[in-house]
């Protein structure tokens, strides 16, 4: 995968300039990288559903706290610190 990434690079230091505009991200990395712009996306979601993941177990302690009664809008308030306005539609 690095040689895919530098053959790439390679390619746009012959071209003068970009292949893919910079802000179309996905389709860079998916070029850079050989694979579609599908695995790419699925890629980044499993990415952050790890980092909400992690930061949920780091945050354990905090959670234990709160009571089993709580709802959910106490457990995000508890978690983040802060206070959130919900709007119901």
């Amino acid at each position: 995968m690095i040689l895919k990434v530098k053959e790439f690079c390679e390619a746009e230091h012959k071209n003068h300039g970009v292949l893919i505009p910079i802000n179309k991200v996905r389709k860079r990395v998916a070029a850079m990288t050989g694979v579609s712009e599908k695995t790419v996306t699925r890629l980044q979601k499993k990415a952050q559903q790890r980092r909400v993941l992690l930061n949920l177990s780091s945050l354990q302690g905090r959670v234990a706290r709160i009571p089993k009664s709580s709802t959910w809008m106490d457990l995000i308030c508890a978690l983040y610190g802060k206070k959130f306005t919900v709007f119901m539609l």
